[in-house]
């Protein structure tokens, strides 16, 4: 197994200040160091590697071949998550349902967001107590993930924390709630270090707050990412649909003559 320490730095704008933690992916495995930020993550795993563009925008994502993880923070120290907190990242390719655990989001005992083996149910583990509790839908029915487990695109992930509750968000919208709240550090993104529990093949934009987002400010942020990637394709299509247009005038212009 290799090991290599990256810090990865924030560069979309326009996102709510002070994050306690940001990684971007943006550099790539030549720029390897430890410069930065005391919650430096590190890429961990056979399989670690960069590919370009997310959602278009020509920013880098992280690829993980399991057992690939990314480490928040210091070796096994990870990045405290306070009494209220917000965890965001964005998720492309999830791996298919198995016998397998699929982690998100991982803690030292508590696992904020992964589904059991089996299921498309999201919910968060407790390692002390063997106990799983699912998010629930207002209906008070276990929500499911089926909606990003069944295509290839890129989804936003939100788990906020707070009063003894967590809120999970996909895409913006409510997902579902679970009476239960970690306050331990996070630990892990995208698998549970050194294990075959991978949640997804990429993931990108991982953001971590030490206070609780509201559902306003959850589609806010998802609409900051959206609206960055619209502008771009845009621009692209702009220039696309220009040279159609001199196409089409010399071709009129010929048809008149």
């Amino acid at each position: 197994m290799s090991t290599s320490t990256f810090f990865f730095p924030i560069s979309v704008p326009a996102l709510p200040p002070n994050p306690l933690v940001a990684y971007s992916f943006e550099n790539t495995l030549a720029n390897a160091g430890t410069a930065g930020s005391l919650f430096n993550g590190v890429a961990s795993g056979i399989g670690v590697g960069y590919s370009t563009g997310f959602r278009g925008t020509g920013r880098t994502f992280l690829q993980l071949t399991s057992p690939s993880t990314v480490r928040v923070g210091k070796w096994w120290t990870g990045a405290p998550l306070g009494s209220e907190w917000t965890l965001s990242i964005w998720v492309n390719e999830m791996i298919p349902m198995s016998g397998a655990f699929r982690v998100l989001f991982g803690g030292t005992n508590v696992h904020p967001l992964l589904t059991l083996p089996g299921s498309d149910v999201p919910g968060i583990w407790n390692n002390s107590t063997a106990q799983f509790t699912a998010y629930q839908n207002q209906q008070l029915q276990n929500a499911t993930i089926t909606t990003i487990s069944s295509n290839n695109n890129w989804h936003h992930v939100v788990v906020v924390g707070q009063g003894g509750t967590s809120t999970l968000y996909i895409d913006g919208s409510l997902v579902g709630v679970a009476p239960v709240q970690s306050t331990e550090d996070i630990l892990f993104l995208g698998n549970k270090g050194g294990q075959t529990r991978q949640f997804s093949t990429f993931v990108d934009e991982f953001l971590l707050y030490q206070w609780a987002f509201s559902a306003s400010q959850v589609s806010d942020l998802y609409k900051t990412y959206s609206d960055l990637c619209t502008t771009t394709t845009t621009t692209t299509t702009t220039t696309t649909t220009t040279t159609t247009t001199t196409t089409t005038t010399t071709t009129t212009t010929t048809t008149t003559t």
